[in-house]
């Protein structure tokens, strides 16, 4: 009896474990609702057994939890409702299950605009606003509503009018997929209702239907506006968004296979330089930086535009982008040349400024013999650039020429002084030796070419 009882509190531990890792975890904590149109008509005969088995399996099983409202609609020519209620236990399950087993495919014609009429009343009466909501309208493509429909067109397109109901029938913020079954007839389903179409072969499985649709409980949203950053010289950019996840289990892996892009002006087809590939948070947000590449028909310029994104993986979001970008022109793709071409003409000037300017030595030229005009007999020796004594026709001058009536240079010295470089020393019969270092306050005698002997002196004008 001890042996047992001490086992009691062990078996006890033993069976709530059990129980504990034998309950499938719940992860999603906030119900959804789950809408799926069928169509039932004549023309799904051969598909009907695969997708009753999906929906009850992969839907009813797997997917949907206590307080998710589930909406079935089995529709051909009429739309009757299989399912509008609330999850209520396992029970409840089997119920709906035997429902959409029960459904079978004779219906004549296929009235895809009466279908979501239908849809739209059951879903305003029964389901919060502010749920996530998933549709899945499940069809082998053949719109073929009868004659006294609203939606009949005598070549079996879709109306205009069953456009515009289709937009108020499905409101912003739902998952919309469009399952084609053996044919891409659906595919204009799809594009009418703003939808995300997939397509199974003839004959699919219900598993194979199953890996073919997206999950129907997750969503995916662009959070804000996308950008596309300045497209430089080489047509290299990148495109900037970022992508909110919600009610994914596990993270999700999105492939991006091209990029168009649509303007007023031109048109690319495929902006991507490779397919792009990222893993999304199951429950978060990531902003993708998307490398670009444009074509040369884009001149430099401001543009509007539409991107048109493709995928490969299952999972969409929004496949449509409204952009704004700029083409730089070739001064704004290489603004980072302006400061240092800046700093280089500063160099450059003060070179110059050194070589050809640097100390200046202003002085005026007093010849006592024949003086020059008031106002012509002020001068600046800059830096290295020499000027020169001439002597002509008697009268002595400066300029910054050297000819053949020179008889001296001026040059401006490291000191700030006035130098004097003899050229004709016959002109300057008083000059032994050197000069002096600085003419500045100085008076020579220079003779002119005919034999005169004048008194030139250097006065500092500051």
């Amino acid at each position: 009896m001890r042996y047992k009882a001490l086992n009691l509190p062990i078996l006890a531990a033993f069976l709530l474990l059990f129980t504990l890792f034998s309950v499938k975890p719940d992860d999603r904590t906030e119900p959804v609702d789950i809408i799926v149109a069928l169509d039932k008509s004549l023309s799904m005969e051969e598909e009907i057994e695969a997708v009753k088995r999906y929906v009850n399996s992969r839907i009813v099983d797997d997917i949907l939890q206590n307080g998710d409202f589930f909406l079935v609609i089995s529709f051909f020519g009429e739309a009757p409702v299989v399912v509008s209620d609330y999850v209520q236990g396992e029970d409840h399950k089997e119920q709906i299950k035997a429902r959409i087993s029960a459904i079978a495919a004779d219906g004549d014609w296929t009235d895809i605009g009466n279908a979501l009429d239908k849809l739209r009343a059951e879903v305003e009466k029964r389901s919060a606003a502010d749920r996530n909501k998933t549709l899945l309208l499940i069809t082998d493509g053949k719109h073929e509503p009868p004659p006294d429909s609203r939606y009949y067109t005598q070549d079996g397109s879709v109306s205009h009018e069953y456009l515009e109901t289709a937009s108020e029938t499905l409101k912003e913020g739902w998952k919309i997929l469009v399952l084609g079954l053996g044919t891409g007839a659906a595919r204009e389903v799809a594009n009418q209702i703003r939808g995300e179409f997939v397509q199974t072969p003839q004959g699919a499985s219900s598993g194979e239907i199953g890996d073919a649709v997206p999950d129907l409980v997750g969503t995916m949203e662009v959070a804000g506006a996308a950008s596309i950053a300045p497209v430089r010289y080489n047509g290299m950019s990148e495109l900037t968004l970022s992508v909110a996840t919600e009610l994914y289990d596990e993270p999700v892996d999105i492939d991006i296979s091209r990029i168009g892009l649509t303007t007023s002006d031109a048109r690319q087809e495929n902006l991507l330089m490779r397919p792009f590939q990222a893993e999304l948070p199951a429950d978060g947000k990531l902003t993708l930086h998307i490398p670009l590449r444009f074509s040369d028909r884009f001149e430099p310029g401001r543009y509007e535009g539409t991107l048109e994104l493709t995928f490969a993986s299952k999972e969409h979001f929004e496949r449509e982008l409204q952009v704004r970008f700029r083409v730089n022109t070739l001064l704004q793709n290489f603004w980072w040349l302006i400061p240092i071409v800046v700093v280089l003409l500063a160099l450059i000037g003060l070179i110059v400024w050194k070589v050809a300017g640097g100390k200046t030595v202003r002085f005026r030229l007093s010849v006592e013999e024949s003086p020059l005009p008031k106002g012509k007999d002020a001068f600046t020796a800059r830096g290295a650039k020499p000027l020169y004594l001439k002597e002509s026709m008697d009268i002595i001058d400066v300029t910054d020429k050297n000819t053949a009536k020179s008889v001296a240079s001026l040059s401006v010295t490291e000191e700030g002084g006035l130098a004097l470089f003899v050229i004709k020393e016959d002109r300057f019969p008083e000059l032994t030796g050197k000069p002096p270092k600085n003419l500045i306050g100085k008076t020579l005698v220079i003779r002119t070419e005919s034999g005169k002997d004048y008194h030139v002196g250097f006065l500092n004008t500051g």
